[in-house]
């Protein structure tokens, strides 16, 4: 394997800008859509809070790099919007009640903002079936069972081996019916960088079909994150010049739902910011039974718009004895 990929030991982050949750680390796109737009239509250029702390100023710095933008997405698969008071909220609403019906996160309910406060806004909604089929199973994962999902033939189309050296270090990618989405699975190498993991995701894949002799396994995902990020709230804009400067952050909550199974994966991602005024001949085992890195993407494009590291079984769909 051409790259090495860090998967069970603790990560060098950059230029992700996820958290920890029951200790699998995930990031999705949808905080970056916001902080996008307040740095190119508001600010035109770095975002600075005035806040006290290396952790506010790391992370500030990691969403001023833009490594990741629109262009991930389709754009009828994400909506962004930004603007000024309650009239916005309610313009949002309207337009994701139209666009997107099946949505089930919510960040603006509790929001209540005044005439002259800010409000950046953005929506991701993915919902696709698996090229090949599959069926339902019960597997292992670090001794525990859990359901999973495994092909009705390992060597269908759709299933692609993009890299194997043994059973506990290769990467797997599964094509949507679709063939705008994919999710990539990588098992094993423990010693590189997060940025190893985007230089492969962003080169040409080429794969292998496995053998129908090949073994298949991987885990159910069910996952709900809600996280504020707390190390930047009550920073205050600094943008000398502009009318944003001074302006506080009062808010800023991304909501993050990911389903993966036999039939197929959905994704909802929400997120908001206010501011107020002031290939080997032997049969492979193909198991994701161990920490493992789930990435999805769209076909076409280098940028993933979800990560997410399962470190352990609080995101997989336990067996019921």
């Amino acid at each position: 394997m051409e790259v090495n990929i860090v998967m069970n030991k603790p990560l060098d982050t950059h230029p992700l800008t996820g958290s920890f949750w029951k200790d699998n680390y995930v990031w999705a796109i949808g905080m970056q859509l916001c902080w996008n737009q307040l740095y190119n239509d508001f600010l035109h250029g770095p975002i600075q809070l005035k806040k006290e702390g290396q952790k506010a100023q790391k992370l500030a710095s990691l969403f001023n790099l833009r490594r990741f933008d629109q262009s991930a997405v389709s754009p009828k698969s994400v909506y962004a919007n930004a603007g000024f008071g309650p009239q916005l909220i309610k313009a949002i609403q309207e337009d994701l009640a139209r666009d997107f019906p099946n949505r089930t996160t919510d960040t603006l309910s509790g929001l209540t903002p005044g005439l002259m406060d800010l409000i950046c806004f953005s929506y991701l909604y993915k919902n696709f079936q698996h090229h090949s089929r599959f069926k339902e199973i019960e597997m292992l994962f670090l001794g525990s069972k859990v359901k999973g999902f495994a092909p009705e033939v390992s060597g269908s189309p759709g299933i692609e081996l993009l890299d194997y050296d043994d059973d506990d270090n290769f990467v797997l990618r599964l094509l949507s019916k679709s063939g705008q989405d994919e999710i990539v699975l990588i098992k094993g190498n423990e010693t590189a960088r997060m940025e190893d993991i985007l230089q492969f995701l962003s080169g040409t894949m080429r794969g292998s079909t496995p053998a129908a002799a090949d073994t298949i396994q991987i885990p159910n995902i069910t996952l709900e994150v809600d996280r504020e990020y707390h190390e930047l709230l009550g920073g205050r804009l600094v943008a000398e010049g502009n009318e944003l400067d001074n302006y506080v952050l009062t808010g800023m909550e991304e909501q993050i739902r990911l389903s993966l199974n036999y039939l197929g994966a959905t994704v909802e991602n929400e997120a908001v910011m206010a501011f107020a005024r002031g290939g080997v001949a032997n049969p492979k085992r193909l198991v994701f039974d161990q920490p493992f890195w789930l990435v999805l993407k769209e076909t076409q494009s280098p940028q993933p718009y979800l990560m997410l590291k399962v470190n352990n079984t609080a995101v997989l769909e336990k067996k019921i004895s």
